[in-house]
């Protein structure tokens, strides 16, 4: 990575996912370690109660974030969720719109399918968001950029992801 972060001041928040969280957080610990990211231990790990599973997908988000911010308004919040979940909508807007707080989903279907691999990958999309850089092309390296260099230019990126048909709680 060309500029990685130390994750700090950051939590694993459960819903409903059978990955075992602290299990989880260390495997993602040792994997950074590896891949020259730093992380601090979190500083909790917080579980959705069976009488919470009941309600509405924005109220059971409300009382995990109560929960969390209870303890400690972290700078990052690592969510397992459900392969079949209609949290993940009201989640990333509550964290980040609401609370700006960046948070990492990670729905994988089965325990076996999170491996090295898969937790740097996760680790690649974390070390963005809380402001590393992942990479650069060589022309990045170059004082002259051919075109943008030469004339105004405005460059745009965006990244689209789009629920399956009929979720309609997926922005």
């Amino acid at each position: 990575m060309i500029e990685p972060v130390k994750i700090e001041e950051w939590a694993v928040v459960n819903f409903s996912s059978r990955l075992n969280p602290s299990e989880l957080a260390a495997e993602l610990i040792t994997c950074g370690k590896s891949n020259g990211i730093l992380a601090e231990q979190p500083f909790g790990f917080f579980e959705e109660t069976h009488q919470v599973k009941v309600l509405s997908p924005s109220e059971r988000v409300k009382k995990m974030l109560d929960k969390v911010l209870k303890e400690k308004t972290p700078k990052f919040l690592l969510c397992l969720l459900r392969e079949n979940n209609n949290i993940y909508g009201p989640w990333k807007k509550a964290c980040l719109a609401d609370h700006g707080i960046f948070a990492q989903c990670i729905a994988p279907r089965k325990k076996k399918t999170v491996n090295k691999q898969y937790l740097a990958n996760v680790l690649l999309k974390i070390n963005v968001k809380l402001g590393g850089m992942n990479s650069l092309l060589a022309k990045e390296l170059s004082e002259v950029m051919p075109i943008v260099s030469q004339a105004p230019t405005l460059i745009l990126g965006m990244d689209v992801s789009h629920g399956s048909p009929g979720q309609t709680d997926i922005p």
